[in-house]
């Protein structure tokens, strides 16, 4: 009787437990987002920004995969906050999504499912540090060129 209990609790276990490798991302050469309204965390939407040439490389240090997501993403309390689009050299696209988990770092999926934290930022909250940033360079894309 202990055996199939045994080997129950660890098919649960091996379930949970996911050993899929961190996904790399390829070069980048520009980046745009989506900024999702997010009431709670006091976030207005964005349809559209661009992260400037300068900043490619800081930004792209907040969402590039860094460690599997140990906890389990519940789209009811992490809120979708961004989509960022990464666009290649070669002209192919690639689209993540960004949660926030109510700490640093934030929440980042290719598909919705499997979720890996991003790189740590400067602020307690990688998501809320990565929509800082995007509505910083909106708003420098509005104002007028001298």
């Amino acid at each position: 009787m202990r055996l199939p209990v045994l080997l129950i609790l660890l098919a649960v276990w091996a379930g949970c437990h996911s050993h899929a490798s961190i996904p790399s991302l390829r070069p980048i050469s520009k980046i745009s987002a989506k900024v999702r309204e997010v009431p709670e965390l006091n976030f207005s939407a964005i349809d559209s920004v661009e992260v400037p040439e300068e900043s490619i490389e800081e930004f792209a240090f907040l969402i590039r995969p860094v460690a599997p997501c140990t906890q389990t993403i519940n789209p009811k309390f992490d809120y979708h906050v961004a989509d960022v689009i990464l666009q290649h050299p070669d002209g192919s696209t690639t689209t993540l999504l960004v949660r926030w988990t109510g700490h640093n770092p934030a929440g980042i999926s290719l598909d919705d499912r499997n979720y890996y934290y991003g790189g740590t930022g400067k602020f307690p909250d990688g998501a809320t540090r990565i929509v800082q940033l995007l509505n910083q360079y909106h708003f420098q894309s509005l104002e007028p060129d001298d």
